[in-house]
């Protein structure tokens, strides 16, 4: 059986239960105003400081955690989406051997970190067929966004 992984970049709100603009606003707006309103007053130094944004931080956490409903500890917060495509990337330990389907319809936070995994790269149209038409034995990964309108591919 052929082993590769789907990953999905941006969840399709009308398909799943995505957490809306809203839900994630109200789990990390008020840690910001806070955050925003101490460094005014504050400056951003010294133990209470760091204190304080590391609690922000996991109460940030705690209310992403909610929204998605899952442990807070599978919550991973990132300064950016590439970073976090950065991480995932890393992580699998892709190498020359391994391929990678992903659309030619991706932000460059995303292909960068593909690109400079070592993987080989196979862009695609980004529609399902030409996407499932793609994988192949080696493909280790296929990254969608399903922004764009693809069904699931499985």
């Amino acid at each position: 059986m052929t082993r590769w992984a789907v990953v999905w970049v941006r969840a399709a709100q009308e398909r799943t239960k995505a957490p809306t603009c809203e839900s994630r606003r109200s789990a990390s707006g008020s840690a910001r105003v806070r955050s925003s309103r101490n460094c005014d007053s504050e400056g951003r130094s010294g133990t209470g400081w760091i204190g304080e944004v590391l609690a922000l931080r996991e109460e940030a956490r705690s209310g992403f955690a909610a929204v998605l409903g899952v442990e807070a500890g599978l919550v991973a917060l990132t300064d950016s989406t590439t970073r976090g495509c950065q991480i995932v990337l890393a992580g699998l330990g892709l190498g020359p051997e391994d391929e990678v389907v992903t659309t030619d319809q991706e932000h460059f936070g995303l292909t960068g970190p593909v690109h400079a995994s070592g993987a080989r790269v196979i862009l695609t149209a980004a529609d399902e067929e030409a996407i499932l038409a793609s994988v192949r034995k080696c493909s280790k990964v296929v990254i969608v966004d399903v922004t764009l309108g693809v069904a699931a591919v499985a």
